[in-house]
């Protein structure tokens, strides 16, 4: 059912993969996990090595449930972030590169870093609808030539 994602990330398992055919992944993760947390246990921010494990362990998931093709996309800026919240993004998004980076089934997405901050809402993490168009334009032909 196109649409349908993983709400919380690295944070959980890909349950939704045993339930659909999926030939393609496409994961957008991170700008949530640099943040300090509400919806874990702990209220602390992922570290970026733990961060690389939970994503090293969802794209094998996803591989293993027969996922042919898994598109890493980088985590969103943070226009409005704390420095700290930067710098978790940045090692992030290198994490990112590197994993895309060596092989299939994983690949590249197209960058995202440079979202202009106008097309974030006011509390300057969530994409506004304008974002969310920037994304696509971003994503669909990346989709297309693959």
């Amino acid at each position: 059912e196109p649409g349908l994602f993983e709400a919380y990330g690295v944070g959980y398992e890909a349950w939704l993969v045993p339930h659909l055919p999926v030939d393609r992944a496409v994961v957008l993760l991170g700008a949530n996990d640099a943040r300090t947390h509400y919806v874990f246990a702990s209220r602390e921010p992922i570290e970026p090595p733990e961060f690389e494990q939970r994503l090293r362990t969802l794209a094998d998931r996803l591989a293993a449930e027969g996922v042919a093709r898994i598109m890493l996309l980088e985590p969103l800026p943070q226009p409005r972030a704390a420095p700290a919240v930067g710098a978790r993004l940045v090692a992030y998004r290198e994490i990112v590169a590197d994993l895309c980076g060596s092989g299939p089934p994983l690949e590249c997405g197209p960058p995202l870093h440079d979202m202009p901050e106008h097309l974030f809402f006011r509390d300057g993490l969530h994409p506004s609808p304008q974002g969310h168009a920037w994304i696509a334009r971003r994503l669909l032909p990346a989709l297309d030539t693959r």
